[in-house]
């Protein structure tokens, strides 16, 4: 069965209310195509962006950084600066993520008999838990992860 990008949408409003509700966060601004849906929470001048690959039934954390407290006109460059980074390679230069061991099983797996939407609401769960324990990294020194190279 395909995955619904409305339920999709739905899950991920629900799993992240807390940077609404709890950090002061705007959005979610949303963008779909037929395989693809991201929703961007914007605060002064960092987003956080989920971007879903529905095909592959993958999810990616970016930062973003916003001009103007708006999303920037290019994807990952804009006006000649970095504007996008993945969230886990800058966490992994901080020194606060290390990739898990084992590979991420997808969930055409052999080994796993999840279905898509489970599988994404799996990555939603961890995702939500891996922002919420670095939110304040992340809004106090998010920036420097445009300096980086």
């Amino acid at each position: 069965m395909p995955i619904s990008v409305d339920e999709v949408e739905r899950q991920a409003v629900q799993e992240f209310a807390f940077l609404l509700s709890d950090r002061g966060f705007r959005g979610p601004v949303v963008r779909r195509s037929p395989f693809s849906l991201s929703l961007d929470y914007l605060n002064t001048e960092i987003g956080i962006e989920l971007a879903f690959d529905l095909r592959d039934v993958d999810l990616t954390i970016l930062l973003v950084r916003l001009v103007d407290g708006h999303l920037p006109s290019g994807y990952y460059i804009s006006n000649g600066r970095r504007c996008r980074v993945y969230l886990v390679t800058w966490l992994a230069q901080m020194g606060r993520y290390e990739a898990p061991a084992t590979a991420k099983r997808r969930h055409g797996s052999a080994n796993t008999a999840r279905s898509p939407m489970d599988a994404l609401k799996g990555q939603l769960s961890s995702s939500r838990d891996l922002i919420a324990a670095n939110i304040d990294l992340i809004e106090n020194q998010g920036l420097s992860a445009f300096e980086t190279i």
